[in-house]
């Protein structure tokens, strides 16, 4: 009876901390090899050999969707070479194709994750240290599975990644502004920061107010980017042409 070797993950779930977009983050975690054979290891995308299979056959649909049965046959490892309506060169440039297709280890590949190494091999009784990276695009959460595939262990370990963009982070030096007493048809202004606490820059644009007295307000500069650490000055107009009670 076949068992397998005694192998794992140091942990199956790795949450990286808040990483600001288009920065990254990085977490080590091990495979360890506690048998006495040396493994051989492959982080891939997919949880099984059939699952990756039938990524490959949708991939070669999609370079030669004019004929099934050759892509049947092709698939199946069958002599196509230089048959009669396939001595073309786009159909030589597609068997091309999904030839490295059918080659392709499909080892794990993600946007925002990536693994180093993604194989290698354990000697026994000892780890191999592995890097997790976080690169987020945006500011939302994040979620991925990467699985590893061990010599001589029957499943493939699956590996669980998390992680949460941070987008710029940017305060306001006062959130409210008390105009006070003001004469008609006179300009005021005022002038308050933005104060960007963040590692990246901070862009930002006014968007005017679709208020009635919106028009009363004037802000200066309506748009602009915030380096890190950096703070921009706005100036603030504020002109009545009626009486009244202001709010904005």
């Amino acid at each position: 009876e076949a068992v397998d070797v005694n192998v794992g993950l140091s942990t199956y779930s790795m949450e990286i901390e808040k990483t600001f977009i288009n920065t990254s983050n990085s977490r080590i975690m091990f495979i360890e090899n506690r048998s006495n054979v040396t493994t051989h290891f492959q982080w891939k995308t997919f949880l099984t050999e059939e699952d990756e299979n039938e990524e490959k056959k949708r991939q070669c649909y999609l370079l030669w969707p004019r004929n099934e049965v050759w892509l049947e046959n092709f698939l199946e490892k069958e002599k196509v070479g230089l048959r009669k309506g396939y001595c073309d060169r786009a159909a030589l440039l597609s068997q091309e194709k999904m030839e490295k297709v059918q080659e392709d280890p499909m080892l794990f590949s993600d946007d925002i994750f990536s693994i180093e190494p993604l194989e290698g091999e354990i000697k026994p009784n000892c780890s191999a240290e592995i890097k997790v990276t976080f690169k987020p695009l945006e500011a939302l959460g994040y979620l991925s599975v990467a699985y590893c595939s061990i010599s001589g262990y029957e499943s493939r370990l699956p590996l669980r990644l998390r992680g949460e963009g941070q987008g710029p982070l940017v305060e306001l030096s006062s959130r409210a502004l008390n105009l006070g007493n003001i004469s008609v048809n006179t300009t005021h202004v005022y002038e308050v920061a933005l104060i960007n606490q963040g590692a990246i820059d901070a862009p930002f644009t006014y968007i005017p107010s679709t208020a009635n007295v919106g028009y009363c307000f004037k802000f200066a500069p309506e748009e602009g980017i915030i380096a890190p650490g950096g703070i921009q000055t706005i100036q603030i107009s504020f002109n009545a042409t009626v009486a009244g009670r202001f709010e904005e």
